[in-house]
């Protein structure tokens, strides 16, 4: 109508003006872009809010906690949040100087608390903004463009539009390396740093020319421009896919789309699907687990926000299955095909029933009836693509077929009959009849048959695939039942001859009792007595009939009657006496004995009747009789029966010398007989000892009696060999009395003259102490036959009252 009424077509456009954007690294949710006029708008859990008004400019978000993000304002007014935006705060204060509209700021790639802004300088902050540091003093001109080396953070690159500036120290020195840009056409309008050389630069410039995009490999020094395959128009950002390590490959941001370049190779466009619309900026998130999952997004001015997969030089695979057959009954056995297209490197099959498989072409089986989707991821270099067909396998329940049994199938009435339901396929609802009038609609039903006869069975199943019928014909038969013989007898055991009682404890109706005992005895009785006279196991049968029928019970080897066991007695003579002591032992058991163990006590047996046994040690020993015989055994055991003791030892003794000079060593050898546990010596010259062969010294002259007492387990004895030890002094020394003897050598005989006539005992003994004489003189002189004695020294004891003279004689 010429224009006089317009309609609005606008509706449902996305047509926001991005100035810049910022995505999340930590996932793939969060996105933060600045707006013309409609403020700061973040994706935060895929739904988009506002959180911050006015025109939106630089965001960002912390690459390493997407809780973290920024936005900005016109002129450099920066918030930070910290709670995904529950909260924000302003960090712009503490920055002198001005800013340009679109004010640039970045994170330190290496320090996430790290921050850089470009005002008319740059300014640095290592706490998120809280606090601000200038690191340039050239002033002037707003800066527009600003970036930190990601491989070190000391190199800086800033840029106005017509001049850009480098530092390879943090800041502390700054360098213009503007060079040999073409800033008289075009305008700066961004900077990217490859991701492992902080000395590889691209500049993006902004007019209508071919100026676009300019490369510098040494940190400035020189440029190389690198448009080609770019439109004349303006490029206003420039980024790297760090991802790609065989290639550099690059994005640009122009005003008709994104282009790629790869390598040494010219640009070409990289917006399919894209409209035509000025692109302000790009930006990338990196998924370093599984490549394919990174995506470029890129901010539009006019058009919203786009985003893709990175290039690759593999196209995305197309899923495309079949699979055979596609209905059927459970269990279905499915065999999947994979008709995907171009290249494919995994398969993720998901059936519907929580199988999964990852098989190219897998085969499943359904188990349970119902209608399945089916899903096909597959991933190849170039990405993935998933397809879905809905209710693609339909597995249907079969009919059942009735089956069933019975246990038992026959017996006597009552009759209890378990059926069991053997119907295969889903069944929902069961009919039974029994064949007499009942039925029952339980799965396994148990059916009671009171009359006799025979009965046939059905069975009518029915399940959501249909219904089945089982008739089993005559399949029960159900009988009068037939007595079941039974009975006790009591007593079962004892000794010969032995009286049983039997008590018939057969069930059902009996009219006739037959029993055989099994010593050729029988009985019509219902309950006989019967008496076993013969020692033996006898098995007993009862026989029993009635109208159902008969029965016959056979108890083997029932009835034991036994031999009476034997009673063991016995007695030793003696019983008592000295070792060795032997005892004969007279076996007095009673009843039937065939064989008989002794024990004596000290480890002797025998298995004589009525054995003669020798102890040989004392002691006080226990005896055992055990005997056996067809009725058993028996034993008896008498304590302490037998008491065996030992004699006193005999004590016995020889010492050598006997005589001699003093000093005199004597060595006494015990000659005692019998068990001796001690001995005791008297020397009598009050020496003593209880070795068993001592020596002793006599250290002065004299006649000395020796005892000897020895102990044992038999008791004690002693010996005393009185004036055994004879050490003799000589005449010269002798003080008791004066007497004279003469010749001393002697060949003959010997003469003694006394002082006196007195009584005087003369006693001579040789040096092994045998006495030779003794006898008593009353006269002053006697005279000895030395001729009678062998050679040799000897010992001549003169006592007179308490006067004892000791002479030594030689015998020549």
């Amino acid at each position: 109508d010429g224009g006089s009424n317009w309609t609005y077509l606008s509706s449902g456009m996305i047509i926001s003006q991005m100035y810049r954007l910022g995505v999340a690294q930590t996932t793939t949710a969060d996105v933060i872009t600045g707006l013309q006029d409609n403020g700061t708008k973040a994706m935060l859990s895929s739904v988009w809010e506002d959180v911050i008004g006015g025109d939106g400019m630089e965001c960002l978000i912390d690459y390493s906690d997407e809780n973290t993000q920024y936005g900005s304002l016109y002129y450099g007014s920066i918030y930070r949040t910290t709670n995904h935006w529950t909260t924000s705060t302003n960090i712009s204060g503490g920055i002198s100087g001005n800013a340009a509209w679109v004010t640039p700021y970045l994170q330190d790639p290496n320090n996430s608390n790290t921050l850089f802004v470009g005002f008319q300088d740059v300014w640095t902050s290592t706490n998120q903004g809280g606090t601000w540091t200038k690191i340039s003093t050239w002033g002037g001109s707003t800066l527009r463009s600003l970036t930190v080396a990601p491989s070190n953070s000391s190199y800086i690159y800033a840029a106005t539009t017509g001049t850009i500036y480098g530092t390879s120290n943090g800041g502390s020195s700054w360098t213009n390396i503007t060079g040999s840009l073409p800033i008289g056409s075009s305008n700066i309008t961004y900077i990217s740093v490859k991701n492992d050389d902080p000395n590889t630069i691209w500049v993006s410039m902004g007019e209508f020319n071919s100026n676009c995009v300019f490369e510098s490999t040494n940190g400035g020094s020189t440029w190389t421009d690198i448009s080609a395959g770019l439109p004349s128009l303006p490029t206003n950002c420039v980024i790297q896919n760090r991802q790609n390590t065989s290639l550099v490959e690059l994005y640009a941001a122009t005003d008709v789309g994104v282009y790629l370049k790869l390598g040494g190779a010219n640009w070409t466009p990289f917006y399919d699907d894209m409209p035509n619309v000025v692109v302000t900026e790009l930006d990338i998130y990196y998924d370093d687990v599984t490549t394919t999952n990174s995506l470029i997004r890129a901010a539009t001015y006019g058009r919203g926000l786009w985003e893709s997969d990175l290039y690759s030089a593999y196209p995305v695979p197309t899923a495309d299955f079949d699979g055979t057959p596609t209905t059927g009954d459970a269990p279905l056995t499915v065999a999947f095909t994979d008709l995907s297209v171009d290249t494919v490197n995994t398969w993720l099959w998901d059936f519907g029933d929580t199988g999964t498989s990852t098989n190219q072409n897998p085969s499943h089986e359904y188990v349970d009836p119902g209608d399945y989707s089916v899903t096909l991821i597959v991933t190849g270099p170039g990405g993935s693509d998933t397809l879905v067909k809905t209710n693609y396998i339909t597995a249907t329940y079969p009919a059942p077929t009735a089956d069933f049994e019975g246990t038992p199938t026959a017996g006597d009435i009552p009759l209890t009959v378990a059926f069991t339901d053997l119907s295969i396929d889903s069944v929902n609802t069961w009919h039974w009849d029994f064949g007499d009038g009942d039925t029952s609609i339980v799965q396994n039903p148990s059916h009671d048959y009171i009359n006799p006869g025979d009965f046939s069975v059905t069975l009518t199943i029915s399940g959501p695939g249909g219904s089945d019928t089982l008739l089993k014909t005559n399949y029960i038969t159900a009988t009068y039942p037939a007595p079941t013989a039974d009975f006790e007898g009591t007593p079962q055991t004892g000794d010969a001859p032995l009286m049983v009682a039997f008590t018939d404890l057969s069930v059902d109706t009996v009219n006739t009792w037959l029993w055989d005992f099994g010593d050729s005895g029988t009985s019509t009785d219902q309950n006989p007595s019967h008496e076993y006279v013969n020692p033996g196991d006898y098995s007993v049968t009862l026989t029993v009939t009635g109208p159902g029928g008969s029965d016959t019970l056979v108890k083997t080897n029932y009835i034991t009657a036994s031999y009476p066991e034997p009673t063991a007695d016995f007695e030793g003579t003696p019983t008592t006496g000295n070792a060795p002591l032997e005892v004969t032992f007279t076996d007095l058991s009673v009843d039937s004995v065939d064989s008989w163990v002794w024990d004596f006590g000290d480890g002797g047996t025998s298995f004589l009747q009525s054995p003669v046994y020798t102890y040989t040690d004392a002691g006080t020993y226990d005896v055992s009789l055990t005997v056996g015989g067809p009725g058993g055994s028996d034993d008896m055991i008498k304590v302490d029966y037998i008491s065996v003791f030992v004699n006193a030892p005999i004590a016995n003794f020889i010492g050598t010398p006997t005589t001699g000079e003093a000093p005199l060593l004597v060595s006494f050898t015990d000659l005692s007989t019998g068990d001796i546990d001690t001995w005791s010596w008297d020397f009598g010259d009050s020496g003593s000892s209880s070795n068993q062969n001592p020596s002793h010294e006599y250290l002065t002259p004299g006649n000395f009696s020796v005892s000897l007492t020895v102990t044992g387990p038999g008791g004690t004895t002693t010996e005393v060999k009185t004036d055994y030890i004879l050490i003799p002094v000589d005449i010269g020394e002798n003080e008791s009395e004066v007497i004279v003897i003469y010749p001393n050598p002697v060949t003959n005989n010997l003469l003694i003259v006394f002082p006196d006539a007195k009584s005087r005992i003369l006693t001579m003994n040789n040096m092994g102490g045998k006495r030779m004489l003794n006898y008593t003189t009353y006269r002053n002189e006697e005279l000895i036959n030395m001729q009678q004695f062998p050679k040799g020294i000897y010992s001549l004891i003169i006592r007179n009252g308490e006067l004892i003279s000791i002479l030594k004689i030689v015998k020549k």
